[in-house]
């Protein structure tokens, strides 16, 4: 075995490779100054050919500004441009003035630098190689490879893997594939368009094959499918199909995964449903669904029947409706916990009444409580981790907690020695739900494990429940009670299909046997009827005669004597299958029954499709789930959608090169979209969109990213409104973040004017000018709203409304701004003629008793969060200065509606 310091040198070279050694040769190319410590990229734009070369002792040349230019050696006089703004512009210069363009050999002489360097990876590949040489595979023949499969098989990888499609063009992919293979290497494309081509190649023939696969099936096509909004925001819907194919074996595959235009209804999801069925070319052969309790399941299944009945095409969604079951497990273990308690809040923005709410759950809500006080703060994770041996507390919902859970909350929630105790009850007593759920989920927990699995568990309910009250137990009693409840419901909404019923009788090892020691004799006669019922009306005319002979099948004899031989031979058994079925004796050491009927097809063709049809039925709709995971992270274009906040505190920059007119048009409608929120109804995002729109032009990678997480936060909080009333007059504030903006050194101001308690006006915006302090940069920032608060002011004079003070109090967290406003003697000193004007003009508003400027700490400033972006331990604070609240939807009664309408028209001004 190679040591590792043999595979470091390895990817030391790799390394190196392109690190330390320039691509080019040219002696043309005029390099950049190194700054700092950082050492520049050789400058090899073909513009650098016809550009004034540097001073000696200088790598590039510096205007007047000293910013790094670029001198037209063509031009007299000389003609420059700011290296930072790109090289489009340059070269548009040297077309149209000097009718100058690239020269086409450069590019070959690039390709030719490729293949050297690649060449040259290999040969250093080789001095490391020969150590290591006994590792390596022995490659196929060249003369083997086939250009197809090579293709095929790079496409299915890369869509396994969710790899992109331009690895393709990748360089050291390159080097290793050229190492390895070169035959390989030449006939995979470079380019990702042709990739795409392939791939969508590669799905329609999978495509075609599937399609062909489900016509095909001995079984009906039976579904599962569910919903998923992924971390973007994109409705999905998946559909998985499962049927018994051509060689008896059980399958299932996913084939669909379909956005959803507009609400999660049940005719919508009825519309993708048929597309897709239709596509497949499968309607004919729609068995039944498993799905979970959701109403617009039912609604989903009534308008499939429906248009299926257009069609010609019976079909009955009540029967063909079964239950997912482990969301009915789910159900009544969420009943056991917390049935007591239907209205617990499970929002994002709980408060103390909710979480007090929680501790009156018992044991179950203060140990809930405590784990989310843990998980708040990094450092409690930590202690928590370091003392329980590097294990993590999980929380049993996506609850988010705000700041109001304190310590002093905790206190509250201690867990005693005896509630340990009741803890430790309530996890045994969950065990054998998580046992059963464990074991009827997968791809071959077919229909047969339904009924077992909650006969099971309601047993388990009733034994715990006779423990209990041995015990003297009456809280766990009441919980039991409810979540036997449960489960009991949906126990009962089994008879509405007989295939339940069916799936057990015709296993083997079982038949009606089961049933005989778990229900009365009153149900097992009922359910033979009924399984008697649907056996006769819907698969007893597809097979054979009645009157089966119990022998082997003998060959059609040729003559009459031949026929009254063989007639004398066997005694005509006049039994139908199912019948005969039924009274064979049970097989103990049948484990799975599907494969077994499979095999019989031939002694019971009839009742075999039946049991074919009915074994292949999912007891979970689970499979689509894993797909649904599997998928998102490649349908999402943003993975930071956690973040609370709207903008991180990094910094944005210019972006040096142009960007595409496709990447311009992208961002402009973002930044559109979010402006309008932001002027309109969500104050919180003003900062970000106000620094986000100065990119408009030439916005980069940087920015998209940015943008999306603005967007992002609007969807994660789409719920937030403004309150208003929740207060009196007429309140104001003003901020400035000095010299914030590091390429101007302009400063950021921003202010909030509420009205009896009501967010009315905002912004956030950088200031026209560059000012040398702070005082005089909270200076402009004051007399920017002083004005506007003048104005509302005087509209509600106008409109009537009578304010309780006619003074206005603005708010300013700076101590000398407020000491040179209110003070008889002004000690502003500056050459800034339009900073000192600003500050005379707001004295003289004091002096008149208009406006009057106090004090504020900065953290009870409101208009802090438009000049910089905070922190997420300030964010909710923030968000309750400026009045957001999350909506609570209240249907109103026809009524209400009237009397509001009656309302609004009587509003003028």
């Amino acid at each position: 075995m190679s040591s590792i310091s043999e595979f470091t040198e390895v990817a030391n070279i790799l390394n190196s490779e392109h690190d330390s050694q320039p691509l080019s040769t040219s002696q043309n190319l005029v390099t950049s100054e190194p700054t700092n410590s950082t050492k520049s990229r050789p400058q090899r734009s073909w513009i650098w050919q016809h550009a004034v070369k540097p001073p000696p002792g200088q790598h590039k040349i510096y205007n007047n500004k000293g910013a790094a230019v670029w001198r037209c050696s063509r031009c007299k006089p000389t003609v420059e441009y700011v290296i930072t703004g790109g090289t489009r512009i340059i070269m548009d210069h040297l077309s149209r003035i000097h009718q100058l363009t690239e020269i086409l050999p450069l590019k070959d002489a690039k390709r030719k630098r490729a293949d050297n360097d690649i060449q040259a990876s290999i040969a250093r590949m080789k001095e490391v190689g020969e150590r290591i040489r006994s590792q390596r595979l022995t490659n196929a023949s060249e003369s083997e490879i086939d250009l197809l499969i090579t293709r095929e098989l790079f496409v299915n990888w890369l869509a396994a893997d969710s790899l992109p499609f331009s690895l393709c063009k990748s360089r050291a992919f390159r080097t290793f594939l050229q190492y390895i293979s070169p035959a390989t290497n030449d006939l995979l494309p470079e380019s990702d368009t042709t990739i795409r081509q392939d791939m969508l190649g590669c799905y329609m023939q999978l495509k075609s094959e599937t399609k062909q696969r489900l016509q095909s099936a001995l079984s009906p096509i039976h579904i599962t499918c569910d919903l998923w909004t992924s971390s973007n925001r994109l409705g999905l819907m998946g559909v998985v199909a499962y049927f018994v194919d051509e060689d008896g074996v059980l399958r299932n595959l996913t084939i669909a995964l379909r956005e959803i235009e507009g609400s999660h209804s049940g005719e919508n999801m009825a519309k993708i449903l048929w597309d897709v069925l239709s596509e497949y070319q499968i309607l004919t052969k729609l068995g039944y669904f498993t799905i979970d309790n959701a109403s617009n399941n039912d609604a989903m299944l009534l308008a499939l029947e429906c248009r299926l009945q257009e069609e010609g095409i019976e079909w009955d969604s009540t029967n063909h409706r079964l239950r997912c079951n482990g969301h009915i497990i789910q159900l009544a273990v969420g009943a056991f916990l917390f049935g007591r308690h239907p209205n617990l809040s499970d929002s994002d923005d709980l408060t103390r009444e909710d979480i007090a709410q929680w501790r009156q759950l018992g044991p179950l809500g203060k140990l809930h409580n405590i784990v989310v006080w843990v998980q708040r703060s990094p450092q409690r994770m930590q202690a928590f981790k370091k003392d329980s041996g590097g294990k993590a507390p999980k929380r049993d919902n996506n609850t988010r907690w705000n700041s109001c859970f304190s310590e002093k909350d905790l206190y509250n929630d201690r867990l005693t020695d005896a509630e340990w105790a009741v803890l430790a009850k309530i996890r045994d007593f969950l065990q054998p739900f998580k046992d059963t759920t464990m074991a009827t989920q997968g791809r071959t927990a077919t229909l047969e494990h339904v009924l077992p699995s909650m006969d099971f568990l309601l047993q388990h309910f009733e034994d715990a429940k006779t423990t209990a009250i041995e015990d003297n137990d009456p809280i766990m009693v009441a919980c039991i009670e409810t979540g036997w409840a449960k489960l009991n419901h949906y126990y009962n909404l089994t008879d509405r299909s007989p295939v339940y019923i069916a799936a057990i009788v015709l296993n083997p090892k079982w038949k009606f046997e089961y049933f005989t020691g778990i229900w009365t004799p009153g149900w097992v006669e009922d359910a033979k009827q009924q399984l008697r019922g649907f056996w006769q009306e819907h698969y007893q005319s597809k097979g054979v005669s009645t009157e089966t002979v119990t022998t082997a099948i003998t060959p059609t004899p040729r003559n009459a004597y031949q026929a009254w031989i063989n007639s004398k031979l066997a005694p005509v058994d006049c039994v139908d299958e199912y019948s005969r079925y039924l009274t064979d004796p049970t097989l103990p050491h049948i484990v799975d029954a599907l494969p077994w009927w499979v095999q019989q097809r031939g002694q019971y063709p009839a009742l075999g499709t039946m049991a074919i049809d009915i074994l292949s039925i999912p007891g979970m709709s689970d499979e689509p789930e894993p797909a649904y995971a599997d998928k998102i992270s490649q349908l999402a274009s943003r993975q930071d959608i956690r973040h609370d906040t709207p903008m991180s505190g990094m910094e944005l920059r210019p972006r040096s090169d142009l960007a595409e007119p496709s990447e311009i048009n992208r961002y402009q409608r973002k930044i559109g979209s979010l402006l309008f929120a932001a002027v309109t109804t969500r104050p919180d995002i003003a900062f970000a969109t106000s620094r986000l729109a100065r990119f408009l032009v030439n916005p980069s990678t940087e920015h998209q990213d940015a943008a999306d997480r603005v967007l992002l936060y609007l969807k994660k909080t789409e719920s937030l409104a403004l309150e208003l009333g929740r207060g009196d007059g007429l309140e104001v504030a003003s901020d400035a973040s000095f010299a914030d903006n590091t390429l101007d050194r302009k400063s950021s101001q921003g202010y909030a004017i509420k009205l009896f308690g009501g967010l009315i006006a905002w912004r956030a915006s950088k200031q026209d000018t560059v000012t040398t302090s702070t005082t005089k940069a909270e200076l402009l920032a004051l007399s920017q709203v002083a004005k506007e608060a003048i104005f509302t002011s005087r509209l509600l004079k106008e409109l009537q409304v009578n304010l309780s003070n006619p003074i206005i109090t603005i708010k300013c967290d700076n101590t000398q701004t407020i000491r040179l406003v209110n003070e008889d003697v002004a000690k502003l000193q500056t050459k800034l003629r339009h900073v000192d004007i600003h500050n005379h003009w707001l004295r003289q508003e004091v002096t008149r008793k208009t406006i009057k400027v106090e004090y504020v700490p900065s953290d009870n400033m409101i208009a802090d969060g438009f000049t910089k972006s905070l922190p997420a331990n300030k964010w909710a604070s923030f968000l309750d200065q400026l009045g957001l609240v999350k909506r609570k939807e209240s249907p109103l009664k026809e009524a209400e509606l009237e009397k509001l309408q009656e309302h609004l028209e009587g509003l003028y001004i």
